[in-house]
Order: C-alpha cells, then structure tokens, then sequence
C-alpha cells in the first residue's frame, strides 16, 4: 500500500507543468544527507519574520508560499520575504519555499518541486538547504529541487519546513511579461495540491506594473486582503515607463472575479500633471481598458479604483483573484499582476 501511495505522488508531481531548471542545478547532482521520518512540528524556520501576505491558516488550505528577498549578510538588515522584489542584473537573491501541513492528519513525502527561468537566473550552486524542526541548521537538497521535485520528509498538523536558495539575476524576462521574472513552486502532499510563486522585477524591465490591495481604512498597500460580503476594497495600479523612450496610449484593463463588482465612478488617475487626480467618467476600466496617456522615460502614475464585495456567496474562504494589466502599442508589450481578495462569508 506504501509503494501505491508513493507512487501515486510521483505520478502526480511529474503531471505538473513542466519547466526547466537552472542551469547550474544541471551541472551536478548535490548529495543530500537522509531526510528524517520523524514528523516536523510546528515552527522549523527558527526566525521571527512574517509572510508579507499573512499566515497561511487565514488561506484555506493554501499550504504552500514562495517569498523572495536579498540575501541576509551577518551583521546586516535581515529583510522579510516579499512576493515580489527589484534586482539589477548580476545581483544575487534569496528564495524561500514555506510548505506547512494545515490538515488534522499526518502526511508523509511530501514533494515540493521549484521552477525557474533559467535563462535569466543561475542557481547559485548548492546553496538549497531545506530547515525543519529536526534539522535547524539546515540539510543541503538536491539539484533535482528544479526538475522532478523532491520528497521533504513527513509533517504532523501544523508542522512546516523552509527551503531557502539563491540565484544570480543573469537578464530581464521575456518581452511579453515586460521584463518580469517569475519564481513558482508546487506541492502535494497525497491530499493537497498547492502552488505559489514570488515575482522579480529588473530595474530595466519596459513596463513595471504592481497591483496592490487595501482596506479604505488602511493605508498601506498589499498583494492580499481578507474581507467579508458587502465590504468595499480598494486596488491601486502601479505603473513606471522603462522602456527607454517616450510612450503614448498606456492603456490600463482588469479583470474581476465574479465575486466582486466595480464601484461605479471610482477609477481615478494619478501621475505628475494630476497630481489630485482624474475620474474617469466612464467605467470602462474593467471591459475595454482606460487610456492613461503618454509617459517620458521614468514617468509613473497610479490607477486607483474600489471594488464591493457580493453578497450571497457561498460559505467557507473564496479567493477573489484580481489581474490588472498595462499594454504599451508604441513597444507592443504587455505586462499584469495581480491582488486577492480572501472573502469570509
């Protein structure tokens, strides 16, 4: 029944999307100390820092988060895991991985499989290590992280491990993500299966776009809220011209789930000649997109727009996901992001 079992999960992760690893896990395969099959408990990261996005009970069953940062020097800042940072080529960055059980049930071999854009990270070799609450100092993993994935040993409720590594930014991304570089991870655990990944963007990157979420109480900007039906949630839509020319009909579209709808006569445009800001008389943010009008090199702007959550839904946690998108003609590229809502009936 084991060898059943464990079959099933190899099957199931090697069904995943297929990407390639970096080219510096091709090279060589890192020998790895035995996993234990003691169960992890709870906390194995051994820090004080929180997920930027909040902790993943608040998630329903969303086990599985992908952070990134610069690299912790001894005796420097230590800086949180973020989704998403700013890098220049030949910089190196930090990843970690935070799988956690959130079930009632012990799991057993767990597999966690990374992917990254290789032709614009380098794995930097054999510094994936993976921490658990038996092994705090760290076990070095193998190189097969990036390809087939790898089994992280079994979990009691609530208990948790950490892969941390790090890569050298080698290049922007492809065009058509605006220069964008896109970490992900997946896990599956023999019951769920859970995915995340973390966004880099080079500084020289054509369009930078972030989309950010808060209460109207609030006033800071993150990738994730929780809410309730009926509640009103403001999206903020970040854009920088890098393109290293002038750029004319920037226009700015999104796309929302079915669970919220916009607030008519919300959307406003904020950028150095409207610095109050602009509404928008229609509300086309949503259907055929706003022009946003022209930018020099490293000009900015700020399309701020509210959402009410619906009323009606149907019980338990919903993840609303939210995209907005921003489409340069003149360069004819396009790049998006995305916020959530977490909506608690």
């Amino acid at each position: 029944m084991k060898k059943r079992t464990l079959a099933v999960l190899i099957l199931a992760m090697l069904s995943l999307t297929a990407c390639q690893s970096g080219k510096e896990a091709k090279k060589q395969e890192t020998p790895t100390q035995e996993i234990s099959t003691s169960d992890s408990q709870a906390s194995a990261d051994g820090s004080t820092e929180q997920n930027s996005t909040g902790t993943p009970e608040e998630k329903d069953k969303a086990s599985l988060e992908v952070g990134v940062r610069e690299p912790y020097v001894e005796g420097g800042e230590k800086k949180k895991f973020e989704k998403r940072m700013d890098a220049e080529i030949g910089e190196e960055i930090e990843i970690r991985v935070h799988y956690k059980n959130l079930s009632e049930a012990r799991v057993e071999n767990v597999f966690v499989k990374v992917d990254l854009p290789s032709d614009e990270l380098e794995y930097v070799d054999q510094s994936a290590r993976l921490i658990r609450s038996d092994h705090q100092d760290g076990l070095q993993v193998e190189s097969a992280l990036f390809d087939k994935g790898i089994n992280i040993g079994n979990y009691a409720p609530r208990g948790d491990g950490y892969i941390r590594f790090r890569c050298k930014v080698k290049s922007t991304g492809k065009e058509e993500y605006g220069g964008n570089l896109k970490i992900s991870a997946t896990s599956f655990d023999g019951k769920y299966l859970q995915s995340d990944w973390a966004g880099i963007f080079v500084r020289n990157a054509q369009i930078q776009i972030i989309h950010g979420v808060r209460l109207p109480e609030s006033e800071r900007w993150g990738k994730a809220v929780d809410a309730k039906e009926g509640d009103l949630v403001e999206f903020r839509i970040h854009y920088q011209n890098n393109s290293g020319k002038k750029v004319r009909n920037v226009v700015a579209v999104i796309s929302l789930p079915n669970s919220v709808e916009l607030v008519a006569g919300t959307t406003k445009l904020y950028k150095k000649d409207l610095l109050a800001g602009a509404t928008y008389e229609e509300d086309k943010i949503a259907t055929a997109g706003v022009n946003i009008g022209e930018y020099e090199e490293g000009d900015q702007a700020n399309v701020i727009y509210t959402v009410r959550v619906k009323n009606g839904l149907e019980g338990g946690t919903t993840r609303a996901i939210t995209w907005a998108k921003i489409s340069v003609s003149d360069i004819n590229i396009t790049n998006q992001d995305n916020a959530d809502i977490y909506i608690t009936k």
